[in-house]
């Protein structure tokens, strides 16, 4: 579930990169800053930290997403800065690309398997959630061995679980309840 914090800083820039014609320019300025943010801690760090103020001095700015940046994304990480919302940055970015694949036709789905080399399954899920949105899907895919088998699938809000440690932990459970509190089978006549 997308954080409503992060939906309206997301909306705001898509908006504005919209109304200036420069959507695609913007996209691509927040998917390599994001490349970035994950890919240095140091960098997360300093924009987290709350001394550091970079919507005092401009320049820092650009020196960190480089002069062919856009004003408006240049705009944003300074209101970012402004308003100390830098640890949200993943959430927003998540926001942003969902607004863009909307706006472009698509959806994004959000997929956990147990490896991302069963196309078969992929097929299968992009098919089963295309028929669900009638719309292009993209998925994207995170090989997470531990769900043992079947996928995690989420698209925007709502998430369906239907991995086998999912299945397993629901089964336990009910194993663990009261006797008393298991339903019985009908008695056969």
């Amino acid at each position: 579930m997308q954080n409503p914090v992060a939906r309206v800083y997301a909306q705001a820039l898509f908006e504005l990169a919209l109304e200036k014609k420069e959507l695609e320019a913007v996209a691509a300025d927040f998917d390599s800053f994001m490349k970035s943010y994950e890919a240095i801690e140091e960098l997360r760090l300093l924009l987290q930290s709350p001394r550091v103020k970079l919507h005092e001095d401009p320049s820092v700015i650009e020196q960190m997403v480089g002069p062919k940046a856009t004003r408006a994304f240049r705009n944003f990480l300074g209101v970012l800065s402004e308003r100390r919302r830098f640890w949200e940055l993943p959430n927003i970015h998540e926001a942003f690309v969902d607004l863009r694949d909307l706006n472009a036709g698509r959806v994004r789905c959000r997929v956990v398997v147990p490896s991302d080399s069963d196309q078969e399954l992929l097929r299968e899920i992009r098919e089963f959630v295309k028929k669900q949105v009638q719309t292009d899907v993209e998925l994207e895919v995170r090989p997470d061995p531990e769900i043992l088998g079947g996928a995690v699938i989420r698209l925007e809000d709502t998430v369906l679980d239907a991995s086998l440690r999912s299945q397993l932990r629901r089964l336990a459970s009910e194993l663990r309840a009261p006797a008393d509190s298991v339903p019985l089978a009908p008695e056969a006549k």
